[in-house]
């Protein structure tokens, strides 16, 4: 993808070159102009127009460079907020997967408190220049993947709360802590609304991490399959999941 400047001024300096020799040949041909009196201030004007042309070239690559290095950055900064984002919610998805059935999971899942991940977030707009790739659309799943991230964080974070304040203290009372009980006891003993919250908080949280976990490789991967075609040669951040 070349940067839309750069793409004008290719023709910027042919055109204007064009027009100046087109003015002075019409201006001999019609005699409104003698030949030794175009040769020193031509010389001198060309001179001037070929330096300052010259010297804009070089700025005006210098500032593309400048532009498409920016560029780079912030795709390995996305790359890398993204293999973050995956390695935490992997790891809090071999958390669920040790309990295999949900009534293990909402009574047995210790209530672990991961890292609030707060520098875990994507600038949009360092990535506002994807919108001009061949895949504009990429952007929109990047941040739909980011807002998916913390919405698992924080379906956890409820989950963990309900039972820490209210399940884990409705379980001592009925001194059912240690012990080995079926899911009709429980239910008997917390009541409805207990037992169904923390089922069901648990199988909520469970279900947007494990769906956070499938999505953001193959978003990761997405980004680096288009950080690779919009600049070759150059090198990106890659994910392999952890076994």
């Amino acid at each position: 993808m070349k940067s839309l400047p750069l793409r004008r001024s290719v023709w910027l300096y042919p055109i204007a070159l064009a027009l100046s020799a087109g003015v002075i040949a019409v201006s001999l041909a019609t005699g409104v102009i003698a030949l030794k009196d175009t040769v020193v201030p031509l010389l001198s004007l060309f001179g001037t127009f070929l330096g300052a042309t010259f010297a804009f070239r070089l700025t005006e690559e210098k500032e593309v460079r400048k532009l498409l290095t920016t560029q780079r950055e912030a795709m390995n900064r996305a790359l890398f907020v993204m293999i973050r984002q995956a390695n935490a919610i992997h790891q809090l998805a071999r958390d669920f997967e040790k309990y295999t059935s949900e009534f293990e999971r909402a009574f047995n899942l210790p209530a672990l408190k991961p890292p609030p991940y707060q520098d875990l977030v994507h600038n949009l707009a360092d990535l506002e220049f994807l919108l001009e790739s061949d895949d504009p659309a990429l952007l929109m799943r990047i941040a739909i993947e980011q807002e998916r991230f913390h919405q698992a964080l924080e379906s956890l974070k409820t989950r963990n709360e309900f039972y820490v304040g209210e399940v884990q203290p409705a379980l001592a009372n009925a001194a059912l802590n240690g012990k080995i009980v079926s899911g009709g006891q429980v239910a008997t003993l917390l009541g409805e609304r207990l037992f169904a919250g923390a089922m069901n908080g648990a199988e909520i949280a469970r279900q947007h991490i494990a769906a956070c976990d499938a999505s953001i490789p193959t978003i990761h991967k997405q980004l680096h399959e288009r950080a690779k075609d919009l600049f070759p040669g150059h090198k990106f951040i890659t994910y392999e999941r952890a076994a």
